[in-house]
């Protein structure tokens, strides 16, 4: 599914982004909260209490927030949620 692997690049492009800009920024995230479709508890918005603060916070366009997995189609949501969720517990675990 050639979709769902572009989608997971973006995330582990943003999880990257991230681990530079904001060290262990995943253990702030709440899984069980997660969910891309809503500004207060997306990644951003868990980390910068909503997402156009900590968009503007990091100086990205809409483009980077889209290539970094931050922000998708409503078709993409659910995915990219899924996909930050099991990113996220992984590096709880390791990390």
């Amino acid at each position: 599914m050639k979709n769902l692997n572009e989608l997971n690049k973006k995330v582990k492009a943003g999880a990257a982004f991230l681990d530079v800009v904001k060290p262990n920024w995943h253990k702030k995230i709440d899984t069980e909260t997660l969910d891309l479709r809503n500004r207060y508890v997306c990644v951003l918005g868990q980390l910068y209490d909503e997402y156009y603060n900590g968009k503007d916070t990091l100086g990205l366009t809409g483009t980077f927030v889209d290539n970094l997995g931050f922000y998708g189609t409503k078709r993409q949501c659910p995915q990219l949620t899924k996909l930050w969720v099991a990113l996220v517990k992984k590096l709880q675990k390791l990390r």
